[in-house]
């Protein structure tokens, strides 16, 4: 009967812990996600230069494409309008064609395809995701 009793509090002490690691996982997280999605887009610059064969040069002006359309802060995207998303989005696409203006038109066939494979990986995680 005792190591019923005890079990049962360990039980609800880790229950308790968890439920309350949840409330506040994203408060944390949120630096968390910044310095993510830093080292995404860098990696994801690294396979841009591999994969496209940049030049040094096309880097550096990609690199200051990113910087100059750097978000102050990632937005909440649950709590966004509809018109906030509307201009995110237009944002993005200005980012693009800024970045494919950086390109030969080689790299810019490749870098679309390349986009689009992301773009439908991007589904695919949402889709499992709900």
């Amino acid at each position: 009967m005792k190591k019923q009793i005890i079990m049962a509090a360990a039980f609800l002490m880790i229950s308790v812990s968890v439920a309350l690691a949840q409330e506040t996982a994203p408060k944390m997280r949120d630096g968390a996600e910044r310095k993510e999605h830093v080292e995404d887009r860098e990696n994801r610059l690294e396979k841009m230069k591999a994969e496209l064969n940049l030049s040094d040069d096309q880097v550096a002006k990609i690199k200051a494409i990113h910087k100059a359309n750097k978000p102050e802060q990632k937005p909440d995207r649950e709590n966004m309008s509809a018109d906030e998303k509307a201009e995110m989005r237009t944002k993005h696409q200005e980012e693009m064609k800024q970045v494919r203006a950086v390109l030969t038109p080689e790299q810019q066939t490749k870098f679309d395809q390349m986009h689009d494979e992301r773009r439908q990986q991007k589904k695919i995680q949402k889709g499992q995701a709900h």
